[in-house]
């Protein structure tokens, strides 16, 4: 599913000249932690099968049957893999499978680099050939304030149009590599590997580009990492976030995942989020002070009413100050006025989304996902409430109106 929503109408739209007629082509897809490259081989499969489709319609530009002819003839459909697709994994013998593996379903294995997916980008360079992933230029990240400095000279490669993936979970980086990462990532101190490759994808993706990546769901809530969100809120749109169930990768890990979905924003909206937090944090220092102060104890005068409605002011309806006394408000929300007293970045992440309002996603759980795997019978079939599974058992409907939760995806969620 994750290669399937949107990839395939994205792929449909470029080759028949969305971006200019002149020239069709299909999109930059990577994957910097590829594993034995499941997914790359996903991506091809679906994005060849819709390619058929359009080679049977009639009414196609000159200029598209000219790419199609070349890049998907009827024998070997997955030629065009060799410019389009990319893929990062620094265990030989995992690169070694994802190469094997896209040689048997018809190539794009050139472009599997056997090193870190962390790398400068200058570092996936080959004399044989060009390669997207080794283009960079420098640009300059502004502040934001309390959390990530200014750097001039930030290096984005921001050639793919998709990044779909399942980075290395929680995995300390070697004292090597994190030398490498100071000035090249602005999450650099935080040394966790998921962090790093979330980082990663912004540098990879241009604006408007998808990433589909499966993440711990300690992710989405872990204090640790409240600055990586902020990150995710500050350059993506999130656009869906779908539970699997808890068994999904056993024996391989017992973690509970989810699958996130995102779009890289425009560099206006970027500064729109900028402005906004930076002057949030201006406004926010005093009244946090005046709590910190105050402490829940003493009289609530006019200066700590003012403190408080201000730091709840994103997770209180205003109606419910004028019928409550305050004092009543203070004790059902102290758990929010602590949370806002001890970091000032939480209360400045809900400020900002409640105030640009990109805080909206799609959000489903999947309780079936077409196998459950046993260690006396193996792989077992199941019902699939993902994506149409030809070799699962008939589909469980997740909703009256959707059968599938790729259905509700396609119909809910705008790129």
């Amino acid at each position: 599913m994750i290669t399937a929503v949107e990839l395939v109408g994205f792929a449909r739209d470029l080759v028949n000249g969305f971006e200019t007629l002149a020239k069709p082509r299909l999109p930059y897809i990577c994957d910097p932690s590829c594993g034995s490259g499941t997914f790359l081989i996903s991506a091809m499969k679906a994005v060849s099968s819709e390619l058929q489709k359009i080679k049977a319609t009639q009414e196609l530009h000159y200029k598209t049957q000219e790419f199609m002819a070349s890049n998907c003839p009827a024998f070997t459909p997955n030629v065009w893999a060799k410019e389009f697709i990319y893929g990062v994994e620094p265990h030989a013998d995992l690169a070694m499978a994802t190469k094997v593996n896209m040689v048997l379903h018809g190539d794009g294995n050139i472009n599997v680099f056997r090193k870190s997916g962390l790398l400068a980008f200058s570092s996936y360079s080959t004399r044989e050939r060009t390669s997207a992933l080794a283009a960079f230029r420098h640009v300059d990240l502004g502040e934001l304030r309390g959390v990530f400095p200014r750097i001039e000279h930030y290096e984005v490669n921001e050639r793919f149009d998709a990044v779909i993936t399942n980075p290395p979970f929680s995995i300390t980086l070697d004292q090597d590599t994190q030398r490498t990462l100071p000035g090249r990532f602005l999450l650099a101190q935080k040394g966790n590997s998921e962090a790093l490759f979330v980082e990663r994808w912004f540098q990879l993706l241009r604006h408007g580009g998808r990433v589909a990546a499966i993440m711990p769901d300690s992710f989405f809530d872990n204090k640790d990492d409240l600055d990586v969100r902020i990150f995710i809120y500050r350059f993506f749109e999130l656009k869906a976030v779908v539970s699997l169930p808890m068994l999904a990768f056993v024996p391989f890990t017992p973690t509970k995942t989810s699958i996130l979905f995102a779009q890289k924003k425009s560099n206006e909206d970027v500064l729109i989020f900028d402005r906004t937090w930076n002057s949030f944090y201006d406004t926010a220092r005093p009244f946090v002070d005046r709590l910190r102060s105050w402490k829940f104890i003493g009289k609530i005068d006019a200066e700590t009413e003012s403190a408080i409605r201000y730091c709840l002011s994103p997770f209180v309806d205003p109606s419910e100050f004028s019928i409550t006394s305050i004092a009543k408000i203070v004790e059902t929300y102290r758990s929010t006025l602590n949370e806002c007293i001890s970091n000032l970045q939480w209360l400045l992440f809900a400020k900002t989304t409640a105030e640009i309002g990109n805080a909206q996603f799609a959000i489903a759980h999947a309780e079936q996902i077409g196998f459950k795997r046993s260690k006396r019978k193996g792989e077992m079939p199941r019902p699939n409430e993902l994506f149409e599974d030809d070799g699962g058992l008939p589909t469980l409907p997740v909703h009256e109106n959707y059968p599938r939760i790729d259905d509700f995806l396609r119909d809910t969620v705008k790129w």
